[in-house]
């Protein structure tokens, strides 16, 4: 330390380097916790040494805090032999009852883990002692035996807030763990889900739900949002007095799209030509987006329709996202029917060919 005048600092790296690092995963997000200075003042520090000892150091970035992105501490941000870092001092958060917008204070280590998303999530990995971290005593045992568990109990974790019961969601299906009976009780409490629609932008739940369904297990996702009893309190239908017609059942969802998980894993013979079933992430996308809003098929609005008002007015998705999925959904109809032709009376080579062009 060359600046006798600055306390004693120890530093930690946070979070999902630590936990990725683990599993034995590659990770570039690093996140520099510090216990007794701010993130910005310990970035100039650190770039101001760097610079006296001739090495060429990145400017020093303030990220302002931003709640509505699940951003409520300011992060400084630099760039360091090629590595983008965060810096941020270690904390402790208080809630109001009516806002997911917490007060921000100085925390220990401890009250740090314990006020983060997920045990796996809580670990450290302490810089000046070169050792793992696991303060919730719960962390290392859960990524060993693959379970997704809440540091405190999980309903006083996602009412503080809710965002985070999309997150267990998201981090279930990407590492295949097991969510823990805790958490499953906390996200199916109808005060939840009302603190859910109290709290969270919309934005920030299309941002949660975008990366489930690009992920490496979007047909987990799905069925964890069924599973928690989440599918209308993440996708909210219109009101009954601007639409007509009734909304179908959100465990046929499920049931689409491990039937998509199904056809995509076709190989040989069996398998789909790729000019009928594209493999691409882009389309991937579209697919798994458009057999999650399922249940809106049957439905009409007069001024716009359920599945554009969903995800491009409730969710806030582009438009070319609502007409990508009305396109795919307004296929499903006729399909049928096409099928349902064909069983009866099988259709010529012309026919089929007709409809597939179609």
């Amino acid at each position: 330390q060359s600046k006798p005048e600055l306390p004693p600092i120890e530093l930690r790296i946070a979070g999902g380097w630590v936990r990725d690092k683990l599993l034995g995963y590659e990770c570039h997000d690093l996140d520099i916790a510090i216990d007794n200075m701010m993130g910005l003042e310990f970035c100039e520090n650190i770039s101001s040494y760097m610079k006296s000892k001739g090495i060429d150091v990145r400017s020093v970035h303030k990220i302002e805090s931003n709640p509505e992105k699940s951003k409520h501490l300011e992060t400084a941000t630099t760039k360091i032999f090629d590595q983008e870092i965060d810096f941020v001092n270690l904390r402790h958060e208080e809630y109001a009852e009516e806002s997911r917008i917490p007060k921000i204070v100085f925390g220990t280590p401890e009250q740090d883990a314990y006020r983060r998303d997920l045990t796996i999530n809580s670990l450290f990995y302490n810089i000046n002692t070169s050792s793992v971290e696991d303060y919730t005593k719960q962390g290392v045992s859960d990524l060993k035996e693959g379970i997704i568990r809440t540091p405190l109990p999980a309903f006083e974790t996602f009412m503080d807030d809710p965002l985070r019961v999309l997150r267990c969601i998201r981090f279930a299906s990407r590492f295949h763990f097991t969510v823990s009976e805790d958490i499953l009780k906390a996200a199916r409490d109808d005060r939840l889900k009302e603190a859910f629609k109290k709290k969270i932008s919309r934005e920030r739940v299309a941002v949660e739900l975008d990366k489930m369904i690009q992920g490496p297990d979007p047909v987990l996702s799905i069925e964890l949002i069924y599973d928690f009893g989440l599918y209308e309190t993440i996708f909210v239908p219109p009101s009954q007095q601007n639409c007509q017609g009734n909304m179908g059942d959100s465990r046929d969802v499920v049931s689409l799209a491990k039937i998509l998980k199904w056809l995509l894993q076709l190989t040989g013979k069996n398998s789909i030509h790729s000019e009928l079933l594209s493999r691409t992430p882009k389309d991937l996308r579209a697919l798994y987006l458009a057999s999650v809003l399922i249940p809106f098929k049957d439905m009409k609005m007069k001024k716009s329709t359920p599945i554009s008002y969903v995800l491009k007015d409730s969710l806030k998705f582009p438009a070319v996202d609502a007409i990508s999925t009305e396109k795919l959904i307004s296929t499903i109809n006729p399909l049928m029917d096409t099928t349902k032709k064909n069983a009866e009376v099988p259709l010529d080579r012309k026919s089929i060919g007709l409809f597939i062009r179609e």
